[in-house]
């Protein structure tokens, strides 16, 4: 069932990149779960008494995920300074994804820089993406101080 739906689509089947990635990214996930589970698991924590997975965040099972990673990457940086914040699976996976999509970017030479020109172009994306309803926005509320605009951004 799963695969008749990842496989019909045409530009997906003929693309053999996207079929070899998927592979790779599902039998990464699967060794996480591995290495978490078995190689990281305790039956006993000497110190707690109760079983533990060592080197994860949550002290439970874990595998490749990109939410809460990153926010413990944040505060492992905010907080360098605790000597009980570690670098976990997630993190480590956090920074490997950061560091080995950066790299292949750079071989490949299809790395950039992207951004938004101005505040006034991030208010038009903001307001294109909403979903929440907004009546009328003032482009000079949206503008740094001192800098005056003339028209107004409707959103529709």
């Amino acid at each position: 069932m799963i695969r008749a739906f990842i496989f019909a689509n045409r530009d997906f089947r003929s693309a053999p990149e996207l079929i070899i990635g998927g592979l790779v990214v599902g039998i990464v996930i699967a060794v996480g779960w591995y290495v978490s589970g078995h190689l990281g698991y305790l039956a006993e924590d000497p110190q707690t008494l109760e079983e533990k997975f060592v080197a994860t965040n949550s002290g439970r099972l874990e595998s490749f995920s990109f939410v809460a990673p990153a926010a413990y990457l944040l505060e492992l940086l905010l907080l360098w300074t605790d000597q009980s914040r570690v670098v976990t699976f997630g993190i480590a996976g956090a920074l490997g994804m950061l560091l080995g999509s950066a790299a292949m970017a750079l071989v490949t030479r299809t790395f950039r820089w992207e951004g938004f020109a101005s505040v006034e172009d991030t208010s038009v994306v903001a307001l294109k993406y909403q979903t929440w309803p907004i009546e009328r926005v003032d482009a000079a509320s949206l503008s740094p101080p001192g800098v005056a605009r003339e028209r107004s951004i409707v959103s529709g």
